[in-house]
């Protein structure tokens, strides 16, 4: 968290450096053991040496005298001394830290003057274009710069590669400016500025890098350039060329009062004025209006102190320079002519260019001088150092100087720019600017935050350091460079390689170079940014509380303490109530929670006492307060290990019958003794028929997951108010919320309610009084919010099933209510939590919340026994009221319009999940005792529903089918045994019937055993009065009474009638909604539905629809179910099916019609089979549906009582469904058949809440003759897909006419013509068509049997034949219908027969036919063919036969063999079939004498 000093490398074998850069430094031992007169006499001298060998520490000061350069890369350091190099490459030690500078190459300049020293080195990476490179880059030149003033470039191993003279002073500094990507700062272009006394040159940095890589190429070409130390450009150039290079510059002379003289110079930035300074500055000086570009210097020494110049561009000397050489070349070469004289050599000195003089802009005139400037990466503040110890920044856009620091004597500065490494955003992360401080007469090296900000470190490095500080990276980058770098590093090895600038410290003692570490944090220590610190302390805080798991008791011990420590270094309240809520999230461990909680909890206190903290403070004092509550609750609660054991010996308890006076009076106080027995009773017989209620287990229900980060989610830990009790802040024992809004409609958030309800309440149930009475005393939990949560761990528990568990029940609802009337006569007296001024008929108050839990709760029989606790509770506060006081009874005059606006507003709570949020905000609600008597009548008649929908599910092959049905019915609202008050009452009466002919379904219960007895029908009919009402409750109250011992009936009865007893059971709880034609329509919707969401699995089943639509007793019902579901389900796949044949002629494929059919080709036949049953079925109900009148369907009591849904009404009528319901019903039936594989969902059916037979009352008729067409349609296509008949084209047997009414609504009317056309066809087209298709359909059947050989087969083959006559009947009754000849159809039939070879149900059906004389003369060509098999194979060929007559001969050989001829018939058969025609042609005297010498030449075969 604060910053530091790294050590990074180091540099070896500096000994042996210091030989090569410092040859005529040597001991004094070395020069005395050198003298010979010492080695002549033989004297000791050691003693009288002088010991010059230094301290370890102080050996490598001779470095200070040294030039040294680092690369931006670290990846090379160079050490330069008056005419020698030496070139060190880094090495990186995998298991150091500390990594090392080998030294790899040495070497002395050549081609330098006798006087000529190394005053300045730059190292320069050069980018590569290849991104195999490392990093990128391709080679480092060495920028070297001369005490003559020469500029040279050298390549890694020493060669020069360029030199050039551009002043005749020795150079004073280089620095370099490289492309940068930084967001903060404006494109910038390569350059290099060499810094002389009284000029600064400024390189161009793109020519530069083209003509050193054209250097580099010619390096191995050129030996002698080097060798002179002359540059390889001057090398290839013209001898005459002198100083020539081919790369721009600039050279400017900045005019001051010291004669020009500069100390530093920077280059801040090129700019442009913009047009209104530049219009200033024209009319304020004089000056010609222009608005070029320019370059802003920033320079140092002495008058000015600190100078700005305003270089304008435009200024180059290369274009001049081509220009003057070669006019000086050809002068030259003509007066060379003339003279003989031998040529000078030329002075370089004499091709230097003369200077720009720039004038300054501004400039701060002070006595001291001014040594260095540092520029930072943003180039917006620049530090400066003088010779009064001064450290100084300037803001360079307002040329001001902004701060000051003093007693830094010849210090070094330089810049660090920190990353926010938290912000997820790193496209726009924040960055923080450091400037270091190094003070080397002090040893003191110092970073403190720009621009104003404090110091954030200081460390004592020694006085022999050199600050070392690279502000550039690599020449030669782009965009698209930088791109490619950045997708082969992380971000962090990026934006310290390539973003921003580096600096590190070399100290002399020890040849060591080291690293500054800074975080980000340290930018955020000024006071005005405590917030922004304890952000990052926060996210420091996620990181290590991520690491949490499996850690050992000492490593938690240490865990811990971080954590802890993390905390404590918060200043803000907060970011430490975001620290709390995100370890509540992040850890799991209570003791940490605790503690962290308990820490910032003192240490708030603490500042309370001193009255030094804000109101912000004392809230979090107040929520840590509230989590150590929580954490004390939780520690209690989880230490409970005998739950299992007491809940066993409850269980075993609640075997046994109680003493039911006893148990009303001593326990369930309040409770009647009726109300006990007949809730027993009825559980008794509940767990005979669902015999694995008798082994429930508890260990699932004991053993739940709850950590206390689930415990704390769940309540108000934080408000934006003090909580204080007589108008005292408090601290300590503060009341705590539950978190209601958390109950929403995610299933995550209510699962997690119920979780946290068991968690409170478990124990309780189970006979544990002391965590009840901890929970109510010490956890300091909202009384209010604890009687909710005990309602709902009641409610989704089993403990209802067992009556002991009742008793802890009662006993926690008293106490928690007690509680609650207490705190309310304390705060309130006129307001009493319980007003019991009221009629003894009221309940005061009636928690609308209670009863919404109970309403929505699945779990009936918990549900059942909680109203039966409230009712209780009204007796007892009833008793206790009467006992103080007499109650004086007044009338209430808008007491109806309460009930009525409350019940008004309970169905909007039950959608909202609407509780209070405190005791205060508790309503005081009234409901009608007869309310509360019809809500526990209709909870008891749930019950008996819950009862049958759960019945029988024992068996795992009963298990595994509900699996299947769960798995189909997806999209089904709730599952089959899962309802509730609230689901029954908001979904509408046909709710009921639904969901029970889905068990029926389930259970495969034919439909005989649904239909109810004819006096069990009128009964239910005419129970229109309470008093027989009352007397079938009577009657099954005995009966439910006498079933405590059913165990014994239930072994000798099936289960099966046990469940047609719980049916009838049901049944007089709901006689109007389970009447048998409603429950029957509705198990035949059901299974259209449960096969229209998977039809290739459950076609098996749809044949069964019409064996539940035949027992329906209304026609009218009959016919409009089955409207409906051929609109709904049926009619998209069958108009699908028609285009399909239509367009390919034949079925289609098994691919083809899983695709667009979601059928294979079995399923297929199946559906096209009901499709012909549905039609026909509809046709002969229409016939009875005109005549017989509307059935007429009433509403049971359940949903015309005081809690049933408005729109319930006992009106049905056609208009208010014609408007509201039926469009809306038929938009959503259209959208979801727009699809075939669209699965229509209950809620879609059922949008209106109404029941279905009452939506299938009010459909229209079907138009009988359309039926007729589409029954056609279906039997023609029943021939197609059973018998494969191909070359099929559907729509061609239908006049145009009735084809435009095929797949439209079914009560659509034909026009008159259209309808005489379908009496009367007159189309000969049509009617060729027809005869056509049955004529394939015809021989399709008779393909399918088998040949007749001899009578043994004869007995196998009458099925076939039966089944054959059976279809073939279908095709004389679509013959009939289509008003076709008959005779065709069967003269066709038989001719196939003979032909097939079917000879004995061929001569069954001759009779048939009209035209006998057709018929023989077709049967004779068929004679005729078996004829000319027999004689083939008997004599091989016609030709062989000389027996026949010739003409009988010629005949024979004229005929054209039929290839599906049967040609393996008995001789017999053929005789027969001979002697038969015969008979038909007794008047045709050719082909009679034809049959007859074939008879006669069969005989003699």
């Amino acid at each position: 968290m604060s910053a530091s000093v790294v050590k990074y490398c180091t540099i070896n074998n500096l000994d042996e450096i210091k030989i090569i850069l410092i040859p005529e430094v040597k001991t004094k031992k070395e020069e005395l053991q050198d003298d010979d007169w010492d080695n002549r006499w033989n004297w000791d001298t050691s003693e009288l040496v002088y010991n010059t060998e230094q301290d370890e520490d102080t050996k490598y000061l001779w470095l200070a005298d040294c030039k040294i350069a680092l690369s931006p890369l670290n990846d090379m350091l160079v050490i330069g001394r008056q005419k020698v190099l030496t070139i060190f490459h880094f090495k990186h030690n995998l298991n150091e830290e500390v990594h090392q500078f080998n030294l790899v190459y040495n070497t002395t300049l050549s081609g330098l003057a006798k006087d000529e020293i190394i005053t300045s080195v730059l190292l320069l990476p050069f980018v590569s274009q290849q991104k195999k490179s490392i990093n990128f880059r391709d080679w480092t030149s060495i920028l070297v710069g001369f005490s003559s003033g020469y500029f040279r470039i050298y390549s890694e191993n020493g060669k020069v590669l360029l030199a050039h003279l551009f002043h005749d002073e020795p150079i004073l500094d280089i620095k370099c400016r490289t492309y940068s990507a930084n967001n903060i700062l404006a494109e910038q272009i390569d350059e290099i500025l060499l810094i002389y006394p009284t000029a600064v040159i400024q390189l161009d940095g793109f020519t530069l890098f083209q003509t050193l890589r054209m250097c580099r190429a010619n390096l191995a070409k050129s030996n002698q350039a080097d060798s002179i130390g002359q540059s390889y450009i001057n090398s290839l150039t013209d001898s005459s060329g002198g100083n020539q290079v081919p790369f721009t510059f600039k050279k400017w002379a900045f005019r001051s009062a010291s004669d020009g003289q500069i100390h530093d110079c920077v280059n801040v930035c090129s700019y442009v004025k913009n047009d209104f300074d530049a219009l200033v500055s024209h009319s304020i000086n004089d000056l010609p209006l222009s608005n070029i570009g320019a370059n802003l210097f920033m320079t140092t020494g002495i008058h000015p102190f600190v100078g700005f110049y305003r270089a304008h561009e435009g200024t180059t000397h290369t274009i001049f320079d081509e220009l003057s050489q070669a006019l000086f070349n050809k002068v030259k070469n003509v007066l060379s002519f003339f003279s003989q004289s031998k040529q000078k050599e030329s002075d370089p000195k004499e091709n230097i260019k003369p200077a720009t003089s720039v004038a300054c802009n501004i400039g701060l005139f002070d006595e001291r001088l001014g040594f260095k400037i540092c520029l930072s990466p943003n180039r917006r503040l620049a530090a400066v150092v003088d010779e009064y110890a001064r450290v100084i920044i300037f803001d360079v856009q307002n040329a001001i100087a902004v701060r000051m620091w003093k007693g830094y004597r010849k210090a070094e500065v330089a810049w660090i720019v920190v990353e926010d490494e938290n912000n997820p955003n790193k496209d726009d992360s924040r960055k923080a600017l450091f400037l270091v401080i190094y003070a080397p007469k002090r040893g003191i090296l110092e970073i403190w935050c720009a621009q104003n900000g404090p110091r954030v470190a200081a460390f004592r490095v020694g006085k022999n350091c050199k600050l070392i500080y690279l502000e550039h990276v690599m020449f030669g980058l782009n965009q698209y460079i930088l791109q490619n770098i950045k997708q082969t590093m992380t971000n962090d090895d990026y934006l310290k390689t390539i973003f921003y600038s580096k600096c590190c410290l070399l100290n002399y003692d020890t040849g060591t170079i080291f690293d500054f570490k800074v975080p980000f944090l340290c930018a955020l220590t000024d006071r005005n940014s405590k917030k922004s610190r304890d952000v990052h302390i926060l996210k420091d805080l996620k990181v290590l509380l991520k690491k949490e798991s499996n850690l050992s008791d000492e490593k938690l011990t240490k865990f811990h303490q971080q954590v802890l420590t993390l905390i404590l270094m918060l200043k803000t309240a907060e970011i430490k109530r975001e620290c709390l809520e995100e370890l509540i999230r992040l850890s799991d461990d209570e003791q940490l929670i605790y503690l962290c909680a308990q820490k910032i909890h003192e240490d708030l206190l603490k500042s309370i006492q001193m009255n030094e903290v804000d109101f912000e403070s004392k809230l979090v004092a107040q929520m840590c307060s509230r989590i150590m509550q929580l954490c004390e609750t939780f520690v209690r609660m989880k230490t409970c290990t005998d739950l299992m054991e007491r809940i066993t010996k409850l269980v075993n308890e609640s075997r046994d019958p109680p003493d039911i006076h006893q148990l009303t009076s001593h326990k369930l106080i309040g409770w009647t003794g009726n109300d006990v027995a007949r809730i027993l009773s009825l559980l008794a017989f509940r767990q005979s028929v669902l015999k694995s209620s008798n082994h429930h287990s508890f260990g699932n229900e004991l053993k739940i997951d709850f950590v206390i980060s689930d415990l704390l989610s769940h309540f108000t830990l934080y408000y934006t108010h003090l909580v204080k009790k007589n108008n005292v802040e408090i601290y300590e024992k503060l009341p705590v919320e539950i978190l209601l809004m958390k109950r929403n409609n995610e299933n995550n958030a209510a699962v997690s309610f119920d979780l946290l309800s068991r968690f409170l309440f478990n124990s309780t149930f189970c006979g544990d009084e002391t965590n009840l009475d901890s929970l109510l005393n010490e956890s300091c939990i909202y009384p209010s919010n604890l009687l909710l949560l005990l309602f709902t761990s009641w409610l989704n528990s089993p403990f209802s099933n067992h009556w002991r568990c009742w008793e802890y029940f009662s006993l926690s609802l008293f106490k928690i209510v007690d509680i609650m009337n207490d705190i309310r006569q304390n705060e309130d007296e006129d307001n009493p939590l319980f007003d019991l001024n009221l009629d003894d008929r009221f309940l005061s108050p009636s928690w609308a919340d209670i009863i919404e839990l109970i309403y929505k709760s699945t779990n009936i029989t918990s549900a059942w026994i909680s109203i039966n606790m409230i009712k209780s509770l009204i007796n007892k506060l009833k008793l206790n009221a009467k006992d103080i006081s007499e109650i004086t009874l007044k009338e209430n005059c808008n007491l109806n319009e309460e009930l009525d606006d409350f019940e008004m507003n309970r169905a909007e709570k039950i959608s909202t999940n609407s509780v209070p949020s405190s005791d205060n905000d508790w309503e005081t609600l009234h409901l009608d005792k007869e309310n509360l008597s019809l809500l526990t009548k209709q909870l008891e008649d749930l019950f008996l529903l819950d009862m049958l929908l759960k019945s029988n599910l024992c068996s795992s092959e009963t298990e595994q089918e509900i699996d299947s049905i769960t798995n189909v019915n997806k999209g089904a609202t709730t599952n089959l045994h899962q309802v509730s008050l609230s689901y029954i009452l908001t979904s509408g009466p046909g709710i009921v019937s639904e969901i029970v002919a889905r068990w029926a379904i389930h259970h495969k219960i034919s439909p005989e055993l649904l239909i109810c007895s004819p006096s069990t029908d009128a009964n239910l009919m005419n129970e229109d009065n309470s008093a027989e009402i009352a007397d079938e409750h009577i009657h099954l109250k005995r009966t439910v009474e006498q079933s405590v011992n059913a165990d014994t009936v239930l072994n000798e009865i099936s289960d099966r009638s046990t469940l047609m007893e719980i049916l009838e059971h049901v049944r007089r709880c709901f006689p109007n909604c389970l009447e048998s034609d409603i429950l029957l329509i509705n198990c035949c919707w059901e299974l259209l539905l449960q096969w229209n969401r998977q039809p290739l699995i459950l076609s098996g089943q749809l044949h069964l629809t019409l064996n539940y639509l035949e027992k329906v007793s209304s026609s009218v019902l009959k016919h409009n179910v089955a409207c409906m579901g051929w609109r709904l389900f049926i009619q998209k796949r069958f108009e699908i099916l028609c285009n399909l044949i239509e367009k390919m002629g034949k079925k289609p494929k098994d691919r083809i019609c899983r695709k667009e059919l979601d059928m294979d080709e079995n399923t297929l036949e199946q559906f096209v089979n009901f499709c012909y049953n549905l039609l026909d079925f509809m046709v002969r109900t229409s016939f009875s549906s005109e005549t017989e009148p509307l059935p007429l369907y009433a509403l049971d009591e359940w949903w015309c009582g005081f809690n049933s849904a408005n729109h319930c009404s006992n009106n049905y009528s056609y208009e208010a469904l014609s408007k509201t319901i039926m469009p809306n019903y038929e938009q959503q039936t259209l959208m979801s058949s727009t699809s075939v594989q669209s699965k229509l969902s209950t809620n879609e059916l059922f949008s209106a809440h109404l029941p279905l037979a009452v939506i299938a009352v009010h459909q229209k008729m079907a138009n009988l003759d359309l039926l007729i067409e589409y029954l056609h349609l279906a039997l023609s296509i029943q021939f197609v897909v059973v018998y494969s008949v191909k070359n099929v084209r559907l729509f061609s047997l239908f006049s145009s006419s009735v084809r435009a009414f095929f797949f439209k609504d079914l009560h659509s009317f034909l026009t008159s013509n259209t309808s005489e056309s379908v009496l009367v066809p007159s189309d000969p087209v049509l009617d060729d068509a027809r005869y056509t298709f049955l004529f394939n359909v015809v021989t399709s059947i008779v393909q399918t049997l088998p040949v007749h050989r001899d009578e043994k087969e004869r007995h196998d083959a009458i099925k076939f034949y039966l089944i054959a006559n059976k279809w073939f009947n279908k095709v004389i009754l679509l013959c009939r219908e289509w008003n076709l000849i008959v005779d065709k159809v069967r003269l066709r039939y038989v001719s196939d027969l003979f032909l097939f070879g079917c000879d004995p149900l061929a001569e069954e059906l001759m009779a048939t036919v009209s035209d006998i004389r057709t018929l023989g003369r077709q049967l004779l060509v068929i004679a005729g063919m078996r004829m000319i098999f027999i004689l083939n194979s008997r004599f091989g060929s016609l030709d062989e036969v000389s027996f026949m007559p010739p003409n009988v001969l010629f005949w024979l050989k004229s005929l054209i063999t039929e290839p599906n001829c049967n040609s393996d018939c008995p001789i017999s058969s053929t005789v027969l079939l001979l002697e038969n025609i015969a008979n038909f042609l007794h008047e045709d005297s050719v082909n009679s004498r034809i049959c007859q010498e074939l008879l006669s030449a069969v005989k003699t075969l």
